[in-house]
């Protein structure tokens, strides 16, 4: 318990780069290709995707493991944060063609100083790994992006800027997917993170903020950059004008609620035990009674992200009671509620 506590083999919160190599694909846990597998199909042939589902269902973790798992060499996802953005790049279509310009200019900077890293360090077997293990561990940065496909990117910048700030925003977005073309690769956006408006303090109303993403910034994707993207789209955004619009445009694909949450959480927190590296089985922290409590809390609020944060807090607490060995009931509950009072119900 000690171990799986000071190591947090539990987390809730990792960073996109952690995603793919936590998660349990929904397709496997439905025993369908309804997610992962349609989101591959499409986003490997430039499609235009739209993941739907509430805040912790498991978008970012999905869109992660479809991409590092199921796309071909050839394709390049580039992860696009919105989370950080101003107001104002959110809101106009040139704010946030820059902002997707810069963040594809920092992918470039560093896949060029990884590539030089790797062809200047010693021959020797660290060396040999250090490409592979690199590629199958962080998404939106792959490996394919490096060397002179970097540089090139990376010269490029001043050029965007100038396109950019003379109201050229189409253009110099069609020439950084050309830049990508040009070296025999797709470019895939990925917006995972739209749903911080919800939680995240505005001037602005968090639905006119969405309303306003979708009605200039992924319209002018659809309409006008050959390029595949997902986004991310939190439920309650699914009654938006703008959205309503421009969904008949999009390949839309719903994350499901887990069907059995008992044997569903189980294999997800197995999983979790599994990638710490400690060798602990599932019934070693957690006594059956404590997953069941576990499904019922999910089925009150399917959050799969608040179910592990409860899972975690739960050994925690079960370390300050000296006699117990395994999570309880008692302890699942206890967790949950201090998890309600931190965040205000949520």
């Amino acid at each position: 318990m000690e171990s799986v506590r000071s190591t947090n083999a539990l987390p809730h919160t990792l960073r996109y780069e952690q995603l793919a190599a936590f998660h349990v694909p929904f397709d496997e846990l439905l025993g369908g290709a309804e997610v992962e597998s349609e989101l591959a199909h499409w986003l490997t042939r430039r499609g235009r995707v739209t993941l739907i589902g509430p805040s912790g269902s498991g978008k970012s973790s999905a869109l992660a493991w479809a991409l590092s798992h199921n796309a071909p060499e050839s394709v390049i996802p580039l992860r696009i944060p919105v989370a950080l953005a101003d107001d104002d790049t959110i809101q106009s279509t040139a704010g946030f063609a820059r902002h997707l310009i810069h963040r594809v200019l920092a992918a470039a900077r560093l896949g060029d100083k990884e590539s030089h890293e790797i062809r200047t360090r010693s021959a020797d077997v660290a060396r040999r790994r250090e490409p592979e293990r690199r590629r199958s561990a962080r998404v939106g940065l792959r490996a394919g992006f490096s060397g002179e496909l970097a540089r090139e990117v990376s010269r490029a910048g001043d050029e965007f800027e100038e396109q950019i700030d003379a109201g050229e925003v189409v253009e110099a977005l069609q020439r950084l997917v050309e830049l990508f073309r040009a070296r025999e690769h797709d470019p895939v956006l990925v917006l995972d993170d739209t749903d911080t408006w919800i939680a995240r303090p505005h001037d602005a109303h968090p639905a006119q903020l969405a309303n306003a993403f979708f009605s200039r910034n992924v319209r002018m994707l659809v309409s006008e950059i050959d390029c595949g993207f997902a986004v991310a789209v939190h439920t309650s955004y699914l009654h938006l004008p703008a959205y309503r619009e421009v969904a008949p445009r999009l390949e839309q694909i719903r994350v499901p609620q887990l069907p059995n949450p008992a044997s569903n959480l189980a294999t997800i927190l197995t999983r979790r035990l599994e990638a710490s590296g400690l060798g602990h089985q599932l019934d070693d922290v957690f006594a059956p009674a404590a997953i069941a409590a576990l499904a019922r809390l999910y089925e009150d609020l399917p959050d799969v992200r608040r179910a592990i944060a409860t899972a975690a807090g739960a050994v925690r607490l079960t370390l300050e009671d000296n006699e117990l060995e395994r999570v309880t009931p008692a302890a699942v509950r206890a967790a949950a509620a201090e998890r309600t009072a931190e965040t205000g119900g949520s």
